[in-house]
């Protein structure tokens, strides 16, 4: 029986049979695993998600020093292209430490982007195969399969399906996109994003000269899927932006101008068919677009774009710290907004608020110098070369992976201008990866690491080491987080539907239990005390004959909240609800005043003040001003309505 093992002792696929590519495939499948639970569960944006992968860095890191520690002297070489990035980090620790008024969301962000730079790391000095790299590419069509059809069963059998998380809440699509495909994410403007990043991936892999027919088949039917995923999602500008990427793809495969155009005028031709085709036939379609267009997001994109731009004016070099976007647009004294905007639904505006010129400059200087060598490092590669067994010219490996990512890359960028992509943790780690290949396929590896007996077991302790310290500091982080958004989710919930009123006292208890459990992970964590604050005085419902009593310790919290951030408007509009209910009512007024300094075009926070004086029947005009402003800003303020309603027949 013949040996799987060749002469010069490897096995085809696998590769070199030692200890070194036995544990470099452990870390290649330990990637795999992170990116596929990231992207298959609504992207990572649920910090449960994360709480149940921060044990697979634990072990990639691990994986990664074990590796360098059985790599042979002469092949123990890193690279240090990653440190380039090292200044970002740097700077994005220094603005929550020093100017953050937001610095637990801050931290929250620094975890995703360490997240990011610790896959890119380990990408780039581990991998060191094609067969490595081709696995992790197959991995990414399977997961675009899977989210291509559950995009499909969305569509055209349930409407409302959703995937969930791993830790274990429920999860519910938003009416909102009831019709429209999301994939493996909870709203269709991400799907569309993940879909048009590997979009340019199944399409190079298919007009290509390299794999057999067949492949090149499979790879054709996986784009039209990818396509049709596209329209399905319904999203007007991820359908135009088709068209570039059907002109860049062109450019990057094809060698001769008259093809280049060809295929892109063609394809445009056919996609923007099926697409009308689409529009005529799904009357819900052109409603989607426009109730958009004038209700919902796209109706004050710009607005929020231009407010975003004045906000980054006020600190144009340090930024206003991560995560700190949507405390600094609630607090805007030009715009008024009625939904609560996480992102400006563009990246690249987001990242100069939050980060400054200087945070612009330390991630865009080492990304412009990488993308333009793997431009250069693609125009030395040739078109195509003859091969003896096969006729016509192929395309190099190396040259198609370059042309995989370099327009996966492009594509990344120009969702960054229009929409938000950054927000999911998933994209950050496609865009590593999208990087990396660029990395690997254009740079050396220049450090050659000590060489000595003791060597190993350092890499070994220190590969251990910070695999565990990341794990155990980022979960305290996160889990804070994880408590914190589902008790939020549900106070929001029972103040909705009242329940607090006349509900049941254990459901405010879980949730006052739950924001206790936040406080105590993360100390800092301001929203966590707020909500612990407000969760605390709607007690007074059910027992009003200790609302001094509810009050104080309800003060205790807002107290807390407000010494963590002072320029935080929630943590003064629930400090002067407190001093209410204790009956302190001059330091209640005098936090409302600071809570309108802070956010004077919030809805919520001109409730709460018109709520204030109501008490005071000498102030009723004030009240009904303050109740009146708010319901201008947000007509959809039931509690607000309900208050004028009263003040009117009093």
């Amino acid at each position: 029986m013949p040996s799987l093992i060749n002469r010069s002792g490897s096995i085809p696929f696998y590769g070199q049979v030692s200890w070194a590519n036995f544990i470099d495939w452990f870390v290649t499948i330990c990637l795999v695993a992170i990116i596929a639970s990231m992207t298959t569960l609504l992207g990572g944006i649920r910090p449960e998600t994360h709480l149940k992968i921060l044990p697979l860095y634990g072990a990639l890191l691990f994986l990664h020093g074990l590796w360098v520690a059985l790599t042979k002297n002469t092949s123990r070489r890193i690279s240090l292209i990653p440190v380039l990035f090292l200044p970002f980090i740097v700077w994005l620790v220094l603005g929550n430490l020093l100017w953050n008024s937001v610095s637990w969301r801050g931290w929250q962000s620094l975890i995703y982007v360490l997240e990011g730079f610790l896959f890119f790391w380990v990408f780039v000095n581990n991998v060191r195969t094609r067969a490595h790299l081709a696995f992790i590419i197959t991995a990414l069509f399977t997961m675009s399969l899977v989210a291509a059809l559950n995009g499909l069963y969305q569509f055209f059998h349930n409407p409302a399906s959703i995937v969930g998380t791993l830790g274990g809440v429920t999860i519910t699509l938003s009416e909102l996109y009831h019709g429209q495909a999301t994939g493996t994410f909870a709203d269709p403007n991400s799907f569309a994003v993940y879909v048009l990043i590997l979009l340019p991936v199944t399409i190079i892999a298919t007009v290509v000269r390299r794999f057999p027919y067949l492949l090149r088949a499979l790879f054709g039917y996986i784009s039209v899927m990818l396509l049709a995923c596209i329209i399905f999602t319904q999203v007007l500008w991820a359908i135009f932006t088709c068209i570039p990427v059907f002109s860049l793809i062109a450019w990057l495969c094809f060698e001769r101008s008259k093809v280049r155009i060809y295929f892109a005028l063609i394809s445009s031709t056919l996609f923007l068919g099926l697409a009308s085709a689409f529009i005529n036939l799904t009357p819900s379609f052109a409603h989607n677009i426009e109730s958009s267009l004038v209700e919902s997001i796209e109706g004050t994109r710009l607005e929020v774009w231009v407010e975003s731009l004045r906000i980054a004016a006020s600190s144009p070099f340090s930024g206003k710290g991560a995560g700190s976007f949507s405390s600094e647009l609630e607090q805007s004294s030009r715009l008024s907004t009625v939904n609560y905007w996480q992102t400006p639904h563009s990246d690249v505006i987001q990242f100069i608020l939050e980060h400054g010129l200087i945070g612009v400059i330390c991630l865009a200087l080492p990304l412009w110098w990488i993308i333009s060598r793997a431009y250069l490092r693609f125009k030395q590669e040739s078109v195509g070369h003859r091969l003896k067994s096969r006729r016509g010219k192929w395309m190099p490996m190396n040259r198609m992976f370059l042309s995989m990512a370099l327009s996966s890359v492009c594509i990344l960028f120009f969702c960054c201008i229009i929409s938000k992509v950054f927000v999911l943790p998933a994209f950050l780690l496609i865009g590593a990866l999208a990087v990396g290949i660029l990395v690997k396929l254009s740079f050396t590896r220049t450090l050659i690491m000590p060489q000595g007996h003791r060597v190993p077991y350092f890499c070994i302790l220190v590969g251990l080491f910070s695999g565990i310290s990341f794990a155990v500091t980022g979960r305290a982080v996160l889990a804070a987080q994880a408590h914190e958004a589902i008790a939020a989710e549900r106070l929001n919930q029972i103040v909705t539907k009242r329940v607090h009123i006349s509900g049941d006292v254990a459901l405010l208890d879980s949730i006052f239990s739950e924001f206790n459990w936040a406080t105590m992970l993360c100390p800092g964590h301001v929203d966590a005390w707020v909500g612990l604050s407000v969760a605390q005085s709607l007690k007074v419902y059910q027992r009003p004959e200790e609302a001094s009593q509810i009050g104080l310790i309800a003060k205790e919290y807002a107290l807390n909240a407000t010494t963590l951030s002072q320029d935080y408007w929630r943590g003064w509009a629930q400090l002067g609800v407190a001093y209410a209910l204790c009956g302190d009512y001059f330091y209640a007024e005098n936090a409302f005043e600071k809570a309108l300094e802070l956010a004077p075009n919030n809805s919520n926070t001109n409730y709460q003040w018109g709520s204030f004086l109501s008490h005071f029947p000498e102030r009723r005009a004030e009240a009904i001003s303050a109740v009146q402003r708010s319901l201008e800003i947000n007509p959809e303020n039931q509690e607000a309505r309900r208050l004028r309603q009263k003040l009117l027949l009093l």
